[in-house]
Formats: structure tokens, C-alpha cells, sequence
């Protein structure tokens, strides 16, 4: 009969209780001092702000000043492409959601600063 290993979550740390008696304590990843710092929190609060209310339309402009040429897309979505850069798809949407928007300026190769000036903001 094989005995079970029961968990048990406290105050941030993951209590295991092995069949042999003895306890182990390891730290969970979702309370890790590492991933919750508090500036890159509001680094990427502030960032989410500054990406907000912006149109799939004045994005691929933003993105066509940078360098980037468009292609046909399927449905809704226009491909943007460069030479020796990612393609990046965005759609036509009136508002584009923040983490997909800063996405594809990561992937493009922009910091938030740099897109904004392209914008005109």
C-alpha cells in the first residue's frame, strides 16, 4: 500500500511530509522574494498606462515609421515585416490590450519610451 505525501501551505513556505516521517520545507515560487519586487511592479504599472487607448491602426503606423512594411493579414490582422526582425501581427482592433501591445514592441525590439515617440505622444 503506497502512503501519501500530504502538502501543506504556510506562511509562503511548502511544508512536505514525507512517509517516512520526516518534513521538508521549501519555499513556493509564488511567494519568492526574487519575482515580487516592487520596482519592476511599478515599472510595468507605469508602462501599462502609457500603453493604454492606442488603435491597431495608429500602432501599425507607429510601427511602419520604425521601419517595418505591411503585408496582408488574415481577417482583422496585418502582418508587419523587416528584414532581420520578427514578424510582428496586429490587429485592427480599436483599442489594443496592453500586455499583447507591449509584446510586440519587445519583439520589435522598442522600449515603451521609444514606441511613444513614434505615436507622437
Amino acid at each position: 500500500m503506497l502512503k501519501a505525501i500530504s502538502y501543506k501551505l504556510f506562511a509562503g513556505c511548502l511544508d512536505i511530509a514525507k512517509p517516512s516521517g520526516e518534513v521538508e520545507v521549501k519555499p513556493t515560487p509564488l511567494y519568492s522574494p526574487l519575482q515580487f519586487n516592487h520596482s519592476q511592479i511599478y515599472y510595468q504599472w507605469k508602462m501599462g498606462r502609457k500603453l493604454r487607448g492606442i488603435s491597431g491602426q495608429e500602432a501599425i503606423e507607429a510601427f511602419k515609421k520604425f521601419g517595418y512594411s505591411q503585408r496582408k493579414g488574415k481577417g482583422s490582422h496585418v502582418n508587419l515585416v523587416k528584414p532581420g526582425s520578427n514578424r510582428l501581427t496586429i490587429p485592427l482592433h480599436t483599442e489594443l490590450s496592453v500586455g499583447l501591445l507591449a509584446n510586440e514592441i519587445k519583439k520589435a525590439g522598442l522600449t515603451v519610451e521609444e514606441f511613444q515617440e513614434l505615436l507622437g505622444r
